[in-house]
């Protein structure tokens, strides 16, 4: 889980003072070529992950040190929740 916010004071600053979401790391999943201008926003990401299937299969045919075959399923799910806080004030 990750926490990320920015908050500038005071909130008529000028607009090249106002980069918001998309100009570093502070990105949302799916939009990363888009960009968001403004003075204060907070985003929280939350990632949960849970293993359905693991399992090993024996190859006899292949040489021993390249015989198991090891297989794993992965169900994950992303929850993101972000808020631009310009008209709050």
């Amino acid at each position: 889980m990750s926490l990320l916010g920015q908050v500038k004071f005071p909130n008529d600053l000028p607009y090249a003072a106002s980069r918001a979401l998309g100009y570093s790391d502070d990105y949302l999943r799916g939009l990363e070529y888009y960009v968001v201008d403004g003075t204060a926003f907070f985003i929280l990401k939350n990632t949960l992950r849970r293993e359905l299937l693991n399992f090993k299969v024996r190859l006899p045919v292949v040489p021993k040190k390249f015989s198991n075959l090891l297989s794993a399923y992965w169900q994950k799910h992303t929850g993101i929740w972000d808020m631009d806080i310009r008209n709050l004030a």
